[in-house]
């Protein structure tokens, strides 16, 4: 049975963006999507529903590393912003795998918010799903998209000495 084609890939190819369609091993974690593509997990993006007052945003950040809620409260502007639970993900993106929602925000349908270092990559790769990955230049990639740049995850040189 053919596998049905992602919509990211659908998407990419309707706006006639150039990707690389990277298949590996199926995989449910950005880290393990750049450990089996043998890449630095810095390359590899990916994506991190949370619950606002509002309703939902998307955090894109590099897979090395972890949201800073404290930044990110700060940036969406919500004290209560928190991590969404993957019953109402699925549920409020049923055309995506769960872990593979893209960083797009007319895909989505949700405000996305990018960490800074991401935009530093001449290209980034994430999960089309849990089989396929996608490499797109990042320019291209959020290029005709609104997307807000902002600190996303506290960086290693940013910590406070203990």
């Amino acid at each position: 049975m053919k596998k049905a084609k992602a919509a990211a890939i659908d998407f990419l190819e309707a706006k006639q963006i150039p990707f690389e369609l990277l298949p590996h091993k199926k995989v449910f974690t950005a880290t393990d999507e750049a450990a089996t593509l043998h890449v630095d997990s810095t390359e590899v993006i990916k994506t991190v529903v949370l619950d606002v007052g509002t309703g939902h945003v998307i955090a894109v950040i590099p897979a090395s590393r972890r949201l800073d809620m404290g930044l990110v409260r700060q940036e969406v502007a919500d004290k209560h912003a928190h991590l969404a639970g993957e019953i109402e993900t699925e549920r409020d993106f049923p055309a995506y795998e769960l872990g593979s929602i893209p960083p797009i925000p007319s895909m989505a349908k949700v405000p996305v918010f990018v960490d800074p270092e991401i935009m530093h990559h001449e290209a980034v790769i994430f999960a089309a799903d849990h089989e396929e990955s996608l490499k797109v230049k990042t320019f291209d990639l959020f290029s005709g998209e609104y997307v807000t740049v902002a600190p996303l995850c506290r960086h290693f040189a940013e910590m406070p000495a203990k």
